[in-house]
């Protein structure tokens, strides 16, 4: 997890636009249904609102999804407190969001893969 929090520190000082980041124990994601004319972030802990935001398409893009599906998954881990079911249940409910979404399945797939070992 430290990971995550370093790789996206690198990326706010390299001031890269990020549609979906991590800070601290949150994901915050520009609403993208919103823009160009307004920007609306969102912070959320809970994994369902990940799942929410990609299947309104307020997060869209192939990209933006598969890293959705990181932090999603991250977030359900946290949640879960390690419990294997219930993070493996949120990654088929994180892929159902939109199935024909490639990047989401493959990274779900394989950070639940990588859970399961």
């Amino acid at each position: 997890m430290n990971q995550f929090r370093e790789l996206t520190l690198q990326w706010q000082e390299q001031q890269s636009c990020l549609p979906i980041w991590l800070d601290g124990d949150e994901v915050l994601f520009i609403d993208q249904l919103k823009l160009p004319h307004k920007e609306e972030v969102h912070r959320t802990k809970d994994y369902k609102d990940i799942c929410a935001a990609i299947k309104t398409m307020a997060i869209r893009g192939s990209g933006a999804i598969g890293i959705s599906g990181v932090y999603g998954l991250l977030l359900a881990a946290w949640e879960a407190k390690g419990d294997l079911p219930a993070i493996l249940e949120a990654g088929e409910t994180l892929k159902a969001t939109r199935p024909t979404a490639i990047n989401l399945t493959k990274t779900v797939d394989e950070l639940c893969r990588c859970a399961s070992e």
